[in-house]
């Protein structure tokens, strides 16, 4: 399936794949604001970005924003823009080999967006989320992918056979 991806080490999961959904958030091109990390990564004034929250029946494991920019190669913006309900890891681990950045780690707090994004449907309100970001290269720094991940997530790897933390 998808070497080094989280995604598969859901699907992994007993029964999983059948039970797995993707909710598109949003898609778009978007102006990259000056003072984000975005724009010192990529250095262009636009991006592409793709905003989504991970499901396994009808508990939110995760939210993600993946960003690429808008002057990438064509193969890899019809890639991107091509996704839809498809995970990201279709497109990364795939048909191309790239590079990953070591991970960045940060906490999340109840007052960031983000942190409503991948706790929304949680009864539990943690006094931070923990968050992941690398960035996915080849030639050219390609893609920023940032995962969020929620309480439920947290607690399926607490409570699973299969371990996913490989």
């Amino acid at each position: 399936m998808y070497s080094g991806s989280f995604t598969k080490k859901i699907l992994a999961l007993k029964g999983a794949e059948a039970r797995f959904n993707i909710k598109i958030l949003g898609e778009q091109l978007e102006l990259a604001k000056k003072s984000s990390y975005e724009f010192s990564i990529f250095n262009c004034h636009y991006v592409y970005s793709r905003e989504i929250q991970i499901f396994l029946d009808d508990y939110l494991l995760m939210y993600a924003r993946s960003v690429m920019p808008q002057n990438v190669a064509p193969f890899y913006k019809r890639q991107f823009r091509g996704l839809g309900a498809r995970p990201l890891a279709e497109m990364l681990f795939s048909a191309f080999p790239l590079q990953r950045s070591p991970f960045e780690i940060a906490k999340i707090h109840p007052m960031q967006r983000e942190y409503v994004l991948a706790n929304e449907a949680n009864v539990s309100s943690p006094r931070f989320l923990w968050a992941r970001r690398s960035v996915f290269s080849a030639a050219q720094d390609l893609l920023l992918l940032t995962e969020i991940f929620s309480p439920s997530l947290i607690e399926l790897i607490s409570n699973c056979e299969t371990p996913i933390h490989k």
